[in-house]
């Protein structure tokens, strides 16, 4: 028996919050938590009974994510390529996905018999994938057919599996859905549950997501892919304390005409580039709660005073003022 299935027969609970991942936990049994308040995260229906609820994850809107992003670009025709086994999920993300670019006039193929319909569709084309995996494979079928990512496709997946997006060529973009926020919104319905014993509590729909882009949906907006490399190694080695001379090699050119590079086609300095990518990252971990001096180590600088320095020069404020604005 798995431990949390003991809980409720063991430990005097108020309440309980399960995540449905059958893959990791096996199929749940309602039934053992009797009339004990219930909240499921994400299930695949709707739980019945008054003393059960869930917070269910709306997929049309991680779809609508997707369509929006793709959109900014112009793409000449947009697909959905959906998860192998197509379940459920992957069809509500699909059906998100086409109603976006529905209503902006457009129509998507859906490209159910696998990546290789890509080949005949007008390019340059904007593909959502229903997740990491299966967006993993349609860059390897593009390499094969010859397509050019993000140049003639661009793709996005969704769940941002890490390890996979960055070690994907080109590295790949993807949805990223917030597991913490779910949480926090099922411990607020199980709360409204607790102090209304009575009500009956329907499921709530909720999208916390964003996108986390990466080069497989960044054109080449400066026109130069010497450039593009250096922008794509600065956010993924910014906070391991590269240097512009880093950068210039993984650019395969000099250090002078690096700068030159970064200077007129993006207007920016390479070392500004740095800390844009390094402060973006140390603002998310000060919001979180973590110390300033373990930021600064996390982010690639040499001390806490030097990180408190560059933060006050760049963002024009204290980490402490910072911190207290809403």
């Amino acid at each position: 028996m798995l431990p949390f299935q003991s809980m409720a027969r063991k430990w005097s609970l108020d309440g309980v919050i399960l995540e449905c991942d059958e893959a990791r936990y096996g199929r749940i049994s309602l039934a053992q938590f009797g009339t004990l308040p219930t909240v499921l995260i994400d299930p695949g229906a709707p739980p019945r009974g008054r003393h059960r609820s869930a917070v269910m994850r709306d997929e049309s809107a991680i779809g609508a994510i997707a369509a929006r992003e793709l959109l900014e670009s112009g793409y000449a025709s947009y697909a959905f390529v959906p998860c192998f086994d197509d379940p459920l999920w992957s069809r509500d993300r699909g059906k998100g996905f086409a109603a976006i670019i529905g209503a902006a006039g457009l129509r998507i193929a859906v490209c159910a018999a696998g990546a290789q319909a890509l080949a005949s569709m007008p390019k340059p084309i904007g593909v959502f994938v229903a997740n990491d995996i299966a967006a993993a494979n349609v860059l390897r079928v593009c390499r094969e057919l010859g397509l050019r990512v993000p140049e003639t496709v661009a793709v996005i997946g969704v769940d941002d599996e890490r390890n996979l997006c960055e070690s994907a060529k080109p590295t790949l973009s993807s949805i990223a859905i917030d597991f913490e926020r779910e949480g926090e919104a099922a411990m607020r319905l199980l709360t409204e549950m607790l102090d209304a014993p009575r009500v009956a509590f329907p499921p709530r729909k909720c999208c916390f997501a964003a996108v986390v882009r990466r080069e497989s949906t960044r054109f080449d907006a400066y026109g130069d892919a010497r450039l593009r490399r250096g922008l794509e190694f600065i956010r993924l080695k910014a906070c391991e304390g590269i240097v512009p001379n880093d950068v210039a090699k993984a650019m395969f050119v000099s250090l002078t005409l690096a700068k030159r590079l970064f200077r007129r086609k993006a207007g920016t300095t390479i070392l500004a580039e740095i800390h844009a990518v390094r402060l973006a990252k140390a603002k998310e971990m000060l919001a979180s709660g973590m110390l300033p001096d373990i930021v600064a180590q996390e982010c690639g600088y040499s001390s806490v005073n030097d990180f408190r320095r560059v933060f006050k020069r760049r963002i024009g404020t204290t980490i402490r003022h910072w911190l207290k604005k809403p």
